[in-house]
């Protein structure tokens, strides 16, 4: 028999923890209460990808903030730890709102607890952080396109394998958006180190078929990486650098641990240097799926 009961808390995003429009706003309000904690015992969101925040708008949330409080409690976990950060909290919503208050000398702000794991804070994270889908592309497909060939345009199926596409500015075929800088161009790294972020140049179209790389290519083989070292360890490193990792299991992990891939810094400067793309910005990683 189906389960027609509603969805509870994830999943549904933050209006389905911090009330929507079928929400009993009487039961909400004690929720909402929560309790107030010291601002010191709050601690950054890791999945938190923004450091920056507009200037005017954080004044203005001081400014409120100041005169009113905090009117939206934080949406936090706690931290389990026997260190310095024992008793204190995780922000997993309102990050803006913390550093404001901050700035706000607040003491004390108040806070709802839940008991999230890295997963479900993650889930959770993206519509607090606002992450948006800014691009997407596909590697390792054959394309029909034109190219000058001895002083001619000829149509050709350009086969990108290891590469991908990299038009420059102007080129009709780059999307309207990006048309004026020329094509983004994705460069995964691994999942403990960086990806970046390049753009494509008139001189891929001259020597490369308007390619580039797509990524730093192994230096071990899968089975070599897995007698590297033990996987469950490997997460936990990357846990505590922040870094969350969804896989199908341990093996998948031990396979594509950092080490079993080349830097891929090496690679870009390569390409960088060579003209067929240009480097314009290192990411580090919050998240990772593996299949």
């Amino acid at each position: 028999m189906a389960d027609d009961s509603p969805r509870k808390g994830l999943g549904r995003g933050l209006s389905a923890l911090l009330g929507d429009d079928d929400t009993d706003y009487a039961a909400l309000d004690k929720v909402r209460a929560g309790r107030d904690v010291p601002i010191e015992h709050l601690r950054a969101n890791p999945f938190q990808p923004r450091h920056r925040f507009g200037e005017e708008d954080q004044e203005s949330l001081v400014a409120s903030i100041r005169e009113h409080g905090i009117l939206q409690p934080i949406l936090v976990r706690r931290v389990i730890s026997e260190g310095e950060d024992a008793g204190s909290y995780e922000i997993i919503a309102g990050e803006r709102r913390w550093r404001a208050a901050q700035e706000a000398r607040l003491t004390r702000v108040p806070v709802l607890i839940r008991d999230f794991d890295d997963s479900e804070a993650l889930e959770i994270a993206p519509e607090a952080t606002r992450l948006d889908t800014l691009y997407d592309v596909c590697h390792n497909i054959a394309k029909l396109e034109t190219f000058q060939i001895d002083g001619r345009p000829q149509q050709l199926c350009v086969h990108r394998k290891g590469a991908t596409r990299a038009y420059p500015p102007g080129h009709p075929e780059t999307p309207a958006p990006y048309r004026h800088v020329g094509q983004p161009v994705l460069v995964p790294g691994d999942m403990g180190r960086y990806s970046y972020v390049l753009v494509g140049t008139a001189r891929a179209m001259r020597e490369t078929f308007g390619s580039t790389c797509h990524g730093a290519g192994r230096r071990m083989s899968r089975r070599q990486a897995t007698r590297v070292g033990d996987a469950r360890r490997l997460l936990d490193e990357l846990r505590a650098r922040g870094i969350h990792v969804r896989a199908a299991g341990l093996a998948t992990v031990a396979e594509e641990r950092p080490e079993a891939y080349k830097d891929v810094a090496d690679i870009v400067r390569i390409v960088h240097e060579a003209g067929v793309s240009t480097r314009v910005a290192q990411l580090r990683p919050l998240a990772v799926i593996k299949g």
